[in-house]
C-alpha cells in the first residue's frame, strides 16, 4: 500500500469532500477512487450498509400491480415514490421518503369495493428513517445497526358495496417502526442480513389497509417479525437481490376473501445494473406497497407489481463527485420529441418550447449525473377534444457510441396526469367532455387524480435507440409503451426517423410511428381509430451543428397530439396536420 492511497483513505474517512482525489496519474486515480455505495446500499427491506460521511443518494421509483379485473372502475394499480438519504457521518445515515399510493386501491376487500379516496386526505405518505451504525467487525465480516422509521399521512377509506358507500373516513397518524439489522459479509460478492422488525400498526388500520364495516371485523395491531435480505453481485455492474418480511404477530395484509386482517410474507425480488459508479437501476418484482417501513412492511396476499427504482449520487453534491468517472459525454441529434437520443451532459439544462396551431410544448431536462438527467414537461393542447398532459420524467443511457459502443441507447419513464378533455380518449366518444360540462384547466401533476374530470395518470416507458453518423446524420427507432390510469396498456408502438444535414448548419428531419394497441390513437369522426403519427422539420443550428451549446431553432409539420413520449404516439382529432416552430436552448449556472 503506498502512502498516497493511505493519505486518500484518511482524507476520504474525514469527509473532506472537496480535497483533490484525482491526481496527475491516471492510474493512481483509479487505484484512489473509493467503491461506490450503490452496489451494496439497500434495495427494498433495510441492511446495516451505510452510506459513507457526506454522500447524498436520491431515489425514485414506481411499481405496477397486476390485479384481477382491476381495469375497471375505480381500482387502480400504479405506485410511485421518491426521496433521499444523507450520510451525516459513516456511522449515521437519514433518509426522507415521499411514498404515492394510487386513490383507487385497495381494490376488492370481501364484499366491498375499497378506494383510497374520501372527501379529505391525500395519498402520499411521508416516511422519516434514522439508521445508526452499533457495531462493526475489525474485518467488516459483521455490521450491525438500529433504524427507527415512522411515517405520517391522511389516509382516506370509502367501503362501497352494490355502488353504495357503507363507509368512509380519514386515519391520520404517525406511524412508528423499528429494525436491527445484522449485515454478513459471506464473501467479497455475497452478503446477508437478518432483522428483527416490529410496524406499531393500530388495531383498525394498516396505514392505507382498514378493517372492513362488518361484525368482527378483526384487527391489525403490532406486527412484529424478521426480515431477511440476500444479495450476489455477478460481475461488477449486476447485482441479484433479493428480502423478505415474515410477519409473526399481528396483521400486515387483507383477506380479498373475506376481507378481514390477515398476514402475508412481503418480499421483494430484484436486479441492479450499476450504469457507472453514480448510478444504480433496479427493476424487480414484489408484493409489497411501499419501499420503506412500516409502508414496505403491508403486502399483498393475492397479486405481485413489476416495479424500477431509479438511484443516483448527483453531483451538485462535492461528496458524491468522489465516484464521478471522466469521460467524453457528447450530445446526440434528435428528433423532435422531447426524450429522445441521449442524455445531456452533467450539471447542463436543456429548455425546449414548440408552439404552433396544435398548442404550446415545453420541457425542462437536467443532467443530474453522468448518464442520467430528471425533468418536467408540459404539452398544452387547444382543444376540447384531445388531452393535455403534465408530468415528470426520468433517463438513463444504457450504451453511449462516444464511447465506443455500437448506437446510444436509454431508457426513459415518465409520470404524467392529463386534463378534463381526456374522458373523450377514456370514454372513446367525442363528446363526453360536453356532455359533462367541464372546464378544460391546464393539468398540474401533483393533483389528486379524479375519473370523471378525466385527471388520470399516465405512465409510460421507452427505449431510445440511436446511432449518429460522422457528418452530423442520425437514425433513431424508440419503441413506447403507454398505461393509463383505470384503463391499462393504452399504447404501445414505435417512433422511427432520421435527420440529415442538407447545408451549412441546417437539417431536415423526418420521423413516423405506429401503434399497436388499444382502441386506437386519435379520435376520428366520433370515435377512437388509429392513424399513422408523423412529423416533418427543418433545423436550424446558429451556433453550428457540432457546437458544444447546440441552440436549435426549426420550424415543424406534424399531426401528433405533442413531444411527451404518450404524445409521440396521440394523432390530433380528424388526423389534423399542425405548423409550429420550436426552439432548444442548453444553459447552464
Amino acid at each position: 500500500m503506498t502512502l498516497v492511497t493511505i493519505l486518500a483513505g484518511i482524507i476520504a474517512t474525514l469527509g473532506y469532500e472537496d480535497f483533490p482525489l484525482i491526481l496527475s496519474q491516471e492510474s493512481t486515480a483509479e487505484q484512489l477512487k473509493p467503491t461506490s455505495p450503490l452496489r451494496n446500499q439497500q434495495f427494498q427491506l433495510p441492511t446495516a450498509e451505510h452510506l459513507n460521511r457526506g454522500d447524498f443518494l436520491f431515489k425514485v421509483g414506481a411499481r405496477v400491480f397486476f390485479f384481477q379485473g382491476a381495469i375497471e372502475d375505480e381500482e387502480t394499480v400504479i405506485y410511485s415514490y421518491a426521496g433521499l438519504s444523507w450520510g451525516i457521518s459513516d456511522r449515521t445515515e437519514l433518509t426522507f421518503i415521499s411514498q404515492l399510493t394510487d386513490s383507487g386501491s385497495i381494490g376488492n376487500q370481501g364484499d366491498f369495493r375499497v378506494t383510497s379516496r374520501a372527501n379529505e386526505g391525500n395519498f402520499f405518505d411521508l416516511t422519516l428513517e434514522l439508521k445508526q451504525r452499533l457495531y462493526i467487525s475489525n474485518n467488516e465480516k459483521f455490521k450491525l445497526s438500529g433504524i427507527v422509521s415512522a411515517s405520517w399521512g391522511q389516509r382516506g377509506y370509502t367501503f362501497r358495496q352494490d355502488g353504495v358507500t357503507i363507509d368512509q373516513g380519514v386515519y391520520e397518524s404517525i406511524v412508528p417502526a423499528l429494525a436491527l439489522p445484522l449485515t454478513m459479509s459471506l464473501s467479497e460478492d455475497i452478503r446477508f442480513t437478518i432483522s428483527p422488525t416490529v410496524a406499531f400498526f393500530s388495531e383498525n388500520h394498516a396505514l392505507y389497509l382498514h378493517t372492513p364495516p362488518i361484525d368482527h371485523p378483526g384487527s391489525f395491531g403490532t406486527t412484529f417479525g424478521l426480515t431477511t435480505a440476500i444479495s450476489y453481485a455477478i460481475s461488477d455492474r449486476f447485482t441479484l437481490w433479493g428480502d423478505a418480511f415474515f410477519p409473526l404477530t399481528g396483521n400486515n395484509s387483507i383477506s380479498r376473501e373475506s376481507g378481514r386482517p390477515a398476514k402475508a410474507i412481503a418480499y421483494n425480488l430484484g436486479v441492479r445494473y450499476l450504469v457507472n459508479p453514480q448510478v444504480g437501476l433496479d427493476v424487480f418484482a414484489s408484493n409489497t406497497y411501499g419501499i420503506t417501513a412500516p409502508m414496505a412492511l403491508t403486502a399483498d396476499r393475492s397479486y405481485m407489481s413489476i416495479g424500477a427504482n431509479l438511484i443516483f449520487l448527483p453531483d451538485f453534491i462535492a461528496a458524491n463527485r468522489r465516484y464521478r468517472e471522466s469521460q467524453p459525454d457528447p450530445g446526440t441529434i434528435d428528433g423532435l420529441g422531447f426524450f429522445d437520443g441521449g442524455t445531456i451532459p452533467t450539471g447542463t439544462f436543456l429548455f425546449h418550447l414548440q408552439g404552433g396551431s396544435n398548442g404550446i410544448m415545453t420541457a425542462l431536462r437536467y443532467g443530474i449525473v453522468r448518464d442520467v438527467e430528471v425533468g418536467a414537461y408540459l404539452d398544452y393542447v387547444f382543444s376540447n377534444v384531445d388531452e393535455s398532459e403534465q408530468g415528470i420524467s426520468a433517463k438513463v443511457r444504457l450504451l453511449n457510441q462516444a464511447e465506443g459502443k455500437p448506437l446510444t441507447m436509454s431508457v426513459v419513464a415518465t409520470l404524467g396526469q392529463t386534463n378534463q378533455p381526456f374522458v373523450n380518449f377514456f370514454n372513446n366518444d367525442r363528446d363526453t367532455f360536453n356532455k359533462r360540462n367541464l372546464e378544460r384547466e391546464i393539468p398540474v401533476f401533483f393533483r389528486a387524480d379524479n375519473l370523471f374530470e378525466g385527471r388520470l395518470y399516465i405512465t409510460t416507458i421507452s427505449l431510445p435507440l440511436h446511432y449518429q453518423f460522422d457528418n452530423g446524420g442520425a437514425l433513431w427507432l424508440t419503441p413506447i409503451w403507454g398505461y393509463v390510469q383505470r384503463s391499462g396498456t393504452e399504447a404501445a408502438g414505435f417512433n422511427l426517423g432520421g435527420a440529415t444535414p442538407v447545408f451549412a448548419n441546417f437539417s431536415v428531419i423526418g420521423e413516423v410511428g405506429a401503434n399497436f394497441t388499444g382502441e386506437g390513437n386519435a379520435i376520428i369522426g366520433n370515435r377512437r381509430t388509429d392513424a399513422i403519427p408523423w412529423t416533418a422539420a427543418l433545423r436550424w443550428y446558429p451556433l453550428g451543428i457540432e457546437s458544444d451549446t447546440p441552440l436549435q431553432l426549426e420550424l415543424y409539420l406534424t399531426n401528433r397530439l405533442g413531444s411527451s413520449p404518450w404524445h409521440q404516439l396521440r394523432v390530433r382529432e380528424q388526423n389534423d396536420t399542425a405548423i409550429g416552430i420550436g426552439l432548444s436552448v442548453p444553459f447552464s449556472f
